[in-house]
C-alpha cells in the first residue's frame, strides 16, 4: 500500500493542525472498462461498480487496508440492456437499467444486499418513446426513497416518473406539455422531498425585454398527481445562476442564486424562501467592487460584474438560512490543425479559479461572504479532476481540492467555521513517482470523518480513503 507524506502548513493567520491520513489501494486494471462508479460503504468494505463493454461487475474492496476483497458479476436476463443509475442504501444497493422493446423505454432496477448478491429484479415503468437516459437524468428525495426519472421531449414537453423506490410502486406516470411558451428554454431545476412531493422550477421572462415581467414559477405535484402552480416575481433583476432545495426540517423550498444588472455579468446574490402559503419576497445583496475584485483578480478601473461564475450547492442550515458556494469556470474549445481518421479533432481547454461563498441569514441578507483562493487548468478531461468536493459535519464545511491538476499534485482544503472563519490546510502531499491524481468531484462521503474517491492513470484504477 502506498501512503501519502501527511504535513501542515499555516496560512492567513490560521494554524494547521491536521490529522488526515489518506490510503492508497493497489492498482485494478481497467484497460477493457467503459464506466466505474463509486456505491458506498458497507460494513467491512467499499464498493465499486464496473462495466465493460458486455459485463457488469461489483468489486470489493476492505475498508480498513484497502485491500482488493472480490470481485462479481453481474447477470441481466436480456441483452441490450443499459444500466444508467445506482441508488444506494443502508442495507442495499440498486442498478437502474433500460432497454428498448416496441419503440418504448422500459426501465428496471436490480437490488443487492450489501455482498452484491440480487435480491430482487424489478420493474419501474416505461416512457411511451426510444429514449437515452443517463445518470443525470435521475433525482432522489434526501431520504433515497423517491425517485424522479425525467425526460425531455420536443415543444418544451417532458415525461417524469415517479417511484417509491423502498416499497417499489409506482407513484406517477406522466407527460408534461407546456403549449403557451417552450418551457424547454425556461425550464430551472425540478426536485422531489421525502414525502414524494415534486417540484418544477421555470424561469420566465428572464430578459432585459421583458424585465418588468421576469418571475419565478413553481410547479407543485402531489403523490396523487394533483398540479397547483404558484409565481414569485423577480422584477427588474436578471438570474444568472439558481438552486433550489427543500428544507425538510422548516418544509420549506429555499432558493438562492445569482444576478445580474446585464447579462451575462454577475453583480449580486438572491434569496428566498416559501412553503407556498404566499408569495415570498426575494432578498437581494449586491456584490461590492472590492469583494468582485478580490473574486476575479481584475485589476483594470471599472470593474462591471463576475462572468462565467456557476452555482454549485447550496448548503441549508436547521434555523433557514444557507450557504450558497459558486465558482469561476472557464472552458476554451478550438479545433485543432490537424485531422484525425478524417475528422477534424478539437481541443478543449479547462479553469477553474476561485470560489465565492456566502452565508445567508433566514431572512435572506448575506452576513459574510469569502473568497476561496484556487487554480485549477487542465486539457481535454472534461474537468473531472477539478473543483472541489464538500465535507459536511456539524460544526464545519471542508473543501477538498486538487492544488493543481498534474501527476504529483498535493491536496488542499479550505475549512469554513459556522462563523465565517476559514482555515486553509496541506491535508497531503505525495511521495514521488505516486502519480496519484484523485476525481475528488465525484468523491463520496461515507461518514462524518471519511472520504473516498477515484483516481485513474494509464488504465490502472486506484481507490483513496481519506479519514480525518
Amino acid at each position: 500500500m502506498v501512503l501519502f507524506f501527511i504535513t501542515s502548513l499555516i496560512f492567513l493567520n490560521f494554524s494547521s493542525s491536521v490529522a488526515q491520513q489518506v490510503q492508497i489501494s493497489e492498482p485494478v486494471d481497467v484497460a477493457n472498462e467503459v464506466d466505474y462508479e463509486l456505491i458506498g460503504r458497507y460494513k467491512e468494505h467499499f464498493l465499486l461498480y464496473r462495466k465493460s463493454e458486455t459485463k457488469f461487475f461489483i468489486q470489493s474492496f476492505t475498508t480498513n487496508d484497502l485491500k482488493q476483497n472480490w470481485v462479481k458479476t453481474i447477470q441481466f436476463s436480456k441483452k441490450g440492456i443499459i444500466p444508467f443509475k445506482i441508488i444506494s442504501q443502508e442495507e442495499s444497493f440498486s442498478i437502474l437499467y433500460y432497454f428498448h422493446k416496441k419503440g418504448k423505454t422500459v426501465i428496471r432496477g436490480k437490488e443487492f444486499n450489501k455482498e452484491a448478491e440480487e435480491i430482487d429484479d424489478f420493474s419501474l415503468g416505461s416512457f411511451d418513446t426510444p429514449l437515452s437516459l443517463q445518470r443525470q437524468h435521475v433525482l432522489h428525495s434526501k431520504n433515497k426513497q423517491f425517485l424522479l426519472i425525467q425526460a425531455h421531449g420536443y415543444h418544451g414537453n417532458m415525461d417524469i416518473m415517479n417511484f417509491d423506490i423502498s416499497n417499489k410502486k409506482m407513484i406517477w406516470n406522466s407527460n408534461f406539455k407546456f403549449p403557451e411558451f417552450n418551457k424547454r428554454k425556461e425550464f430551472e431545476q425540478l426536485l422531489v422531498n421525502n414525502a414524494g412531493e415534486t417540484f418544477m422550477l421555470f424561469n420566465e421572462n428572464n430578459n432585459r425585454q421583458k424585465g418588468q415581467e421576469h418571475q419565478f414559477s413553481i410547479l407543485k405535484i402531489s403523490t396523487d398527481n394533483t398540479q397547483t402552480s404558484y409565481t414569485i416575481p423577480f422584477k427588474n433583476h436578471l438570474s444568472h445562476d439558481m438552486t433550489v432545495q427543500y428544507d425538510e426540517i422548516n418544509q420549506q423550498l429555499v432558493a438562492s442564486g445569482l444576478y445580474s444588472v446585464q447579462k451575462g455579468a454577475v453583480n449580486g446574490i438572491f434569496y428566498f424562501k416559501t412553503n407556498l402559503s404566499k408569495i415570498p419576497t426575494i432578498q437581494t445583496s449586491e456584490l461590492e467592487e472590492s469583494f468582485m475584485r478580490s473574486l476575479t483578480g481584475k485589476k483594470s478601473k471599472k470593474i462591471h460584474g463576475i462572468e462565467k461564475i456557476a452555482i454549485c450547492q447550496l448548503v441549508l442550515r436547521k434555523d433557514g438560512g444557507a450557504l450558497l458556494v459558486a465558482e469561476q469556470r472557464f472552458m476554451y474549445e478550438s479545433s485543432m490543425a490537424f485531422y484525425d481518421e478524417e475528422r477534424k479533432k478539437k481541443q478543449a481547454d479547462y479553469l477553474y479559479e476561485n470560489i465565492l461563498i456566502a452565508s445567508i441569514h433566514p431572512s435572506g441578507k448575506v452576513y459574510w461572504k469569502d473568497v476561496l483562493f484556487k487554480s485549477q487548468s487542465s486539457e481535454n478531461d472534461n474537468a473531472r479532476y477539478s473543483s472541489f468536493f464538500a465535507v459536511k459535519t456539524n460544526s464545519s464545511i471542508r473543501f477538498l481540492y486538487n492544488n493543481d491538476i498534474s501527476w504529483d499534485t498535493s491536496i488542499f482544503e479550505y475549512v469554513i467555521h459556522s462563523n465565517g472563519n476559514v482555515q486553509r490546510n496541506v491535508v497531503a502531499h505525495q511521495l514521488p513517482k505516486n502519480g496519484i491524481l484523485p476525481q475528488l468531484i465525484n468523491s463520496i462521503q461515507v461518514s462524518a470523518s471519511e472520504v473516498i474517491a477515484l483516481s485513474e492513470r494509464d488504465k490502472k484504477l486506484r481507490l483513496l480513503k481519506i479519514n480525518y
